[in-house]
């Protein structure tokens, strides 16, 4: 393979052919003239060849240098656009999701190898949940899951999981002794929060009746999530999303002092982002259609001795 010249002398000679003028030149790659001097200077030593002629004082390309440098403007151009779709192809790669840290922990990612192994051509990109999307946000978000009723978007949207709520606490919490036979008695124990989720011990507390029960009492956290792990280490009872928390049921790791679930009045819903209903989202949208089905048997076969009601029935 043949040698070239180096990419930084090929720009600075391109430059000065095109604007005819070392000064400008330099301004344009924000370096002195005499460091464009010095680079064509190098090309001409390189070459053996006269680039630029003194004429009545000023510096003028020859005709074999302007042929030379309207070729490299053609080539850089080249170079320029190629980068732009390679850049552009990147980020049509890109499939950027918007989820609550919770949903993506305790959900999304341990079904994330499945779906990459479909798509591979897809890159995930996660970010935190939003504000509730409007159409006109101009996001580029391809994508939510969001805990919503539907009303706060004018985004298309799907029902995806069905949000219900049931108390859960480790075993060896209940192992301690004091008894966890009805609502009620969880008076005697700390309550885990989450902050993002306030509604959720009251509305539940409301819907079975346990009137006596303060529900503010307790200790609150950032996530759901944080206040999942709290109850795993034995620190009190949280309020967990069936979906959530079911996988923790299954492993020992949390049991259910009550056999009775809540259903909220928000669930989880895929929400198509603003670009609408492309190939990549279309393709995250049956995958994940999927997997909510299966857990939703799953949940339903793990559950099927609970006793169910609504937060208007209580």
């Amino acid at each position: 393979m043949r040698r070239l010249p180096p990419l930084n002398a090929l720009r600075a000679l391109e430059a000065a052919g095109r604007h005819a003028s070392f000064t400008r030149a330099a301004e344009e790659l924000h370096v002195t003239p005499g460091a464009i001097s010095r680079q064509i200077k190098h090309l001409e030593e390189t070459f053996g060849l006269t680039l630029f002629e003194r004429k009545a004082g000023a510096l003028v390309a020859t005709s074999r240098c302007l042929e030379y440098t309207r070729a490299l403007s053609d080539a850089f151009q080249r170079v320029e656009n190629a980068t732009g779709k390679l850049l552009n192809f990147e980020r049509d790669r890109e499939l950027n999701l918007s989820c609550s840290m919770t949903f993506a922990l305790r959900w999304l990612v341990p079904r994330l190898p499945d779906f990459h192994a479909l798509h591979p051509e897809w890159l995930m990109r996660m970010t935190a949940a939003l504000p509730p999307p409007r159409l006109i946000d101009g996001s580029d978000v391809d994508a939510f899951i969001q805990l919503n009723d539907g009303s706060q978007t004018d985004l298309e949207y799907e029902h995806l999981i069905t949000n219900e709520l049931v108390p859960v606490c480790s075993p060896a919490l209940l192992a301690a002794g004091e008894a966890l036979s009805q609502p009620s008695d969880l008076a005697r124990f700390p309550l885990l929060h989450s902050l993002l989720r306030p509604s959720h011990w009251p509305d539940w507390l409301a819907a079975v009746g346990a009137t006596d029960v303060d529900a503010s009492a307790g200790n609150f956290h950032g996530s759901s999530a944080l206040a999942y792990q709290a109850a795993i280490e034995g620190l009190g009872v949280a309020m967990g999303q069936v979906a959530f928390v079911l996988d923790d049921i299954k492993a020992g790791r949390l049991v259910t002092p009550f056999r009775i679930i809540v259903a909220d009045n928000e669930n989880f819903n895929f929400i198509w982002g603003p670009q609408g209903r492309t190939r990549k989202v279309e393709e995250l949208h049956g995958w994940i259609m999927k997997q909510a089905a299966d857990h939703k048997v799953a949940v339903q076969q793990a559950t099927s001795d609970y006793e169910r009601i609504s937060k208007s029935d209580g």
